[in-house]
């Protein structure tokens, strides 16, 4: 799994050979893998090669005294569609900054295009 996670963040790498059966005879076809991945995990689950193209936000555990507010779509609506509006503007605001290629860059790029996608 994490050598697949490793070749998947490229459209270039993303691939992995099967062994398929046409005609009654054994063929090893490539497979794309390329995908956008969302992980959880409790600690440090993953490893480096991982980490170095992920964004990592903090969670932390509800506390006795705190009261949630439920997430319904059709509320939040508004909300989000403003949010959306303003990482917008803001990508388009930093475009420049975006320039500088390194490991985290390239893996931010599928997320900074859907921003800029309407």
């Amino acid at each position: 799994m994490v050598a697949m996670l490793n070749m998947g963040h490229k459209r270039t790498s993303a691939v992995v050979l099967r062994t398929e059966t046409i005609n009654k005879q054994k063929v090893t076809l490539p497979f794309p893998i390329f995908c956008a991945v969302a992980m959880a995990g409790i600690g440090s689950f993953a490893p480096d090669t991982i980490k170095s193209r992920s964004f990592t936000i903090k969670l932390k555990r509800k506390m006795a005294h705190e009261e949630i507010e439920s997430f319904i779509a059709e509320q939040h609506a508004p909300m989000m569609r403003q949010l959306r509006a303003e990482i917008y503007r803001w990508v388009l605001d930093n475009r420049e900054a975006f320039s500088t290629i390194s490991r985290r860059s390239t893996a931010s790029c599928p997320i900074i295009a859907s921003a800029i996608t309407r």
